[in-house]
């Protein structure tokens, strides 16, 4: 991230292709300042099942581009991270 509001498209890329392949560690800024480390995936065989049927959800969110949803394996639930606040990812 090299100013507030910028993309690293190539970082962007590269989380995409190995999030669902197994554990991801991301460097972000949180909203109020703070940097945070998580470990995350959605690898298939990490992540629970879904516990409703997705077809009969009353509720259904829009996707925001802009905002990523992952596994935090560390916290055993689902958290988000804003693409534009990322600082790293190995």
């Amino acid at each position: 991230m090299t100013t507030e509001n910028t993309v690293d498209t190539k970082l962007v890329e590269y989380i995409k292709a190995e999030l669902p392949k197994g554990e991801v560690v991301v460097e972000f800024v949180k909203l109020d300042g703070d940097r945070r480390l998580m470990t995350c995936t959605l690898d298939k065989n990490v992540i629970p099942a879904p516990t409703k049927d997705p077809v009969t959800q009353d509720k259904v969110r829009k996707v925001n581009e802009n905002v990523c949803v992952a596994w935090d394996v560390n916290a055993n639930g689902w958290r988000s991270f804003r693409w534009d606040r990322v600082v790293s990812a190995k």
